[in-house]
């Protein structure tokens, strides 16, 4: 399968951005403009981020220089309060293509509260893998994998204006009376099933950081080569799945083809979210990294398997 290659235009790739740093007690969004950050402490239940600053006033840290900094570019009035995402989000790049996500995921995590009073792995995972389904932007002109919006689940549309596909997606799970872990997926979320990892294990399979073409070029992206299908890699056989679905560069078997793919990784993920659910309660690390080695070997198997079916 041929693989997308990285885009070359480095200045114009680069961006600010947001981070959430939790542990079992506090969360905080850290959001940053070159080396300057602010920093503020979540209290609300949840704190989406996308692609464009949430951190307005009231923040609760900041680097030393950042207010006069603001000020002194000419970004925020000489005095008084300063709205942080007001003043570093350039008012000529609009907000419609982030916005639409941040936007959606505050919806669908609200709802997520108001049924069930928490997002558990399985609401975060619908979270994930939405493209606006039940919306008034559904319906039957919109393909998921040839996407006329920006979509939380992101796919590459053929105009390139999606700027490519989700290329992995993590949940973490950080309970305060059992072991930590995560679930993490390759590609897209719609595609993909979810492998658990423990944060007290010793060690990852060696298929999960296995490139492509590229094996031994090292990992600075400025300087790796472009990296394409190899047999042996987790991700691009993820990768090769998600092609296989779409069809064509089109998306034209995705309607088609995406059910037959969730009704075989939807039964293993819900095998392992079982076999997580005890082992969390007690489980040793030695006994994460057996649970994690076997479901990788059970994921590209069914993924492989799944590509072979959907193009006999």
């Amino acid at each position: 399968m041929g693989g997308r290659t990285l885009s070359s235009d480095r200045v114009g790739a680069a961006y600010d951005n947001s981070y959430l740093v939790a542990d079992k007690g506090k969360v905080w969004v850290l959001e940053t403009v070159g080396r300057r950050w602010a920093a503020r402490e979540v209290r609300e239940p949840f704190w989406p981020v996308s692609n464009e600053p949430t951190i307005r006033e009231g923040w609760d840290r900041c680097a030393s220089d950042l207010k006069f900094h603001l000020r002194a570019q000419g970004w925020a009035p000489p005095s008084g309060d300063l709205d942080f995402a007001e003043a570093v989000a350039d008012p000529m790049v609009p907000l419609q293509v982030s916005h639409i996500r941040l936007q959606r995921s505050r919806q669908l995590l609200t709802g997520l509260l108001e049924t069930s009073g928490q997002v558990d792995f399985r609401g975060a995972r619908s979270v994930r893998s939405d493209h606006l389904e039940g919306t008034f932007l559904d319906g039957p002109a919109f393909n998921p994998a040839r996407p006329d919006f920006h979509t939380l689940c992101m796919h590459r549309h053929p105009a390139g204006f999606t700027w490519g596909n989700t290329a992995a997606s993590m949940v973490a799970v950080l309970p305060r009376d059992c072991t930590p872990y995560l679930w993490w997926a390759a590609t897209t979320p719609c595609t993909s099933v979810y492998v658990p990892v423990s944060a007290l294990g010793d060690r990852l399979p060696d298929v999960l950081g296995r490139a492509g073409t590229a094996q031994g070029t090292g990992p600075d992206p400025e300087t790796a080569a472009h990296d394409s299908y190899a047999d042996g890699s987790y991700w691009w056989t993820f990768q090769s799945l998600l092609e296989t679905v779409c069809g064509d560069e089109l998306g034209s078997r995705y309607d088609e083809r995406r059910p037959v793919v969730r009704a075989c990784l939807d039964a293993l993920q819900d095998r392992w979210v079982a076999e997580v659910d005890r082992l969390a309660a007690g489980g040793a690390p030695e006994g994460w990294d057996a649970l994690t080695d076997r479901c990788v070997v059970e994921a590209m198997t069914a993924a492989r398997e799944l590509v072979d079916d959907l193009v006999r």
